[in-house]
């Protein structure tokens, strides 16, 4: 409908600069884990390399990154898209049963 909503726009920086704005009114791990599971996927589908390691400062410099939020990082950057998705659809199929 024309609406511009973080759900529906793969701009990474739209993302960032959205999180940033309202950095105040979520938790440092809040953050952290916005950059790692909603900012970090739609840098890295578009082979963004340049945003690497200034994405995981803001996580680490603006936030409190957990472990797990580290690993999700790390993997959404190493491992290509069609196999995280292979992984997921096999992880799920296995836990369905």
């Amino acid at each position: 409908m024309g609406i511009k909503r973080l759900s529906n726009i793969n701009d990474w920086q739209y993302s960032l600069d959205w999180i940033r704005a309202t950095r105040n009114l979520v938790t440092p791990k809040a953050y952290s884990g916005f950059i790692a599971t909603m900012i970090t996927p739609s840098a890295s589908s578009v082979g963004d390399w340049k945003a690497f390691f200034p994405l995981l400062w803001e996580a680490i410099r603006c936030g409190k990154p957990r472990p797990i939020d580290i690993c999700l990082y790390l993997i959404m950057w190493l491992f290509p898209q069609q196999l995280r998705q292979k992984v997921s659809s096999i992880l799920t199929n296995k836990f369905k049963k």
